[in-house]
């Protein structure tokens, strides 16, 4: 069995570009490149700072950038110890409070989510580097996915947004407290069947108060790490068939489930959630499996 189908946790972090569309527009009145300049920076340089901070803290499981939607990156880690998560939202907030810190043109926001594979969410295997094993292109579908872009919109430049289960996983096992808010349930579009859906975040500004809310009058209280793991609690069972990415997945935890998953998707009986590669119409997989249904 082919190792990018064995049940894994993974994490995924969005960093998107705030007001990118208004400078945009204001490029082209303007008959200017600074969009162009924004983009080529952030693009280059926002990586730049990740790998150096994961060189910093001697972290070797890095998250690496999985696609790049139009203004956004959108990073992926395999979660092996639920510790990592910890270690990759400080990496990640770190760097954003670098990259903001900077003379750029924009400032980015950032957000963070995690999926269950492949049970909980499927997994479509695009391409892999040539005369390689190693899968590059991988996409997913599944509940989790929806709900990580749709929260992801409610990230500033201050608000690291954090899905339910990676606020559950952080507050269990979190050895240096970051300090959180909770805005409260929400509607998201889309999610849970029109159920609120709890907005948690990671103060990038570390707790200190920004003079515009200080003049609003605007009183924040963090939360307690203990009243917020038994929310998650009481929250995630009450969403248990869908919310599932709190712990790492293993074959024997799915009893039949996996293996319906994967006779019915992947099985070289099925037509799999797969595309081939267009330069020599193989598939990608170690598996013996049938032509994708064009």
């Amino acid at each position: 069995m082919n190792n990018t189908l064995e049940p894994k946790l993974r994490m995924f972090i969005s960093i998107d570009a705030i007001g990118s569309t208004e400078l945009k527009s204001k490029s082209i009145i303007d008959n200017s490149t600074d969009w162009r300049d924004f983009f080529l920076s952030f693009y280059q340089d926002f990586r730049t700072i990740v790998a150096d901070l994961y060189t910093k803290h001697e972290f070797q499981n890095v998250a690496e950038l999985w696609k790049n939607l139009g203004d956004e990156l959108i990073f992926i880690s395999t979660i092996i110890e639920l510790e990592e998560i910890e270690i990759n939202l400080k990496v990640f907030i770190e760097a954003i409070k670098k990259f903001n810190s900077e003379k750029y043109s924009l400032k980015v926001k950032g957000s963070s989510w995690l999926a269950e594979t492949p049970v909980s969410n499927l997994i479509i295997i695009k391409d892999r580097y040539p005369q390689s094993k190693e899968i590059i292109d991988l996409d997913f579908i599944g509940a989790s996915i929806d709900i990580g872009f749709r929260i992801s919109k409610f990230a500033t430049d201050r608000k690291f947004i954090i899905s339910v289960e990676v606020a559950k996983i952080l507050v269990e096992n979190a050895n240096n407290k970051f300090t959180i808010f909770f805005d409260g349930e929400l509607e998201v579009k889309g999610v849970l069947d029109k159920n609120r859906y709890p907005i948690i975040w990671i103060d990038i500004f570390d707790g200190k108060e920004p003079l515009e809310e200080k003049l609003f009058g605007l009183n924040r209280n963090s939360v307690e790490y203990e009243d917020l793991e038994e929310y998650c609690d009481i929250y995630i069972d009450k969403h248990k068939n869908i919310l599932t990415a709190y712990k790492i997945p293993k074959k024997e935890n799915y009893k039949e489930e996996y293996k319906k998953i994967i006779d019915k998707f992947y099985s070289k009986d099925s037509q799999p959630y797969f595309i081939e590669n267009e330069q020599d119409g193989k598939n990608n997989l170690d598996l013996e499996m049938p032509k994708s249904r064009k």
